[in-house]
């Protein structure tokens, strides 16, 4: 059965100091949702490996997941893995606005995306 693919444009995850940071989608295939925790300073060239990057390589992100639920099955780590889950979202953005503010994240004179990475 033949089918069209149709452009969409990436969703704008933050907007800080004049950039935007946009996410990123599994496959490059919009229905199956944006990515986890990759995102792009490129509008048009997200799939690009180089201008990728994964928010938990930034200096500035600091994981706070509770233990795994393998490890610690108790009624206290599962609310606390709904907790984590619910701010997830709010977290990742706070990250990518203080990284643009630390300059961890920024796009040089040529355009290319620069990301300072945990060391």
């Amino acid at each position: 059965m033949p089918y069209k693919s149709v452009y969409v444009k990436p969703e704008v995850a933050v907007k800080c100091n004049g950039y935007k940071v946009y996410h990123t989608y599994t496959d490059d295939d919009w229905e199956q949702g944006t990515s986890t925790f990759w995102f792009t300073l490129d509008e048009n060239d997200y799939s690009e490996d180089v201008t990728m990057f994964d928010v938990r390589d930034l200096p500035n992100y600091k994981d706070k997941r509770p233990p795994s639920m393998g490890d610690v099955n108790t009624p206290e780590n599962r609310e606390a893995w709904k907790v984590y889950q619910a701010n997830l979202g709010k977290m990742k953005k706070k990250v990518l606005r203080d990284a643009i503010k630390l300059e961890f994240l920024y796009k040089d004179d040529t355009g290319k995306t620069i990301v300072k990475k945990l060391q």
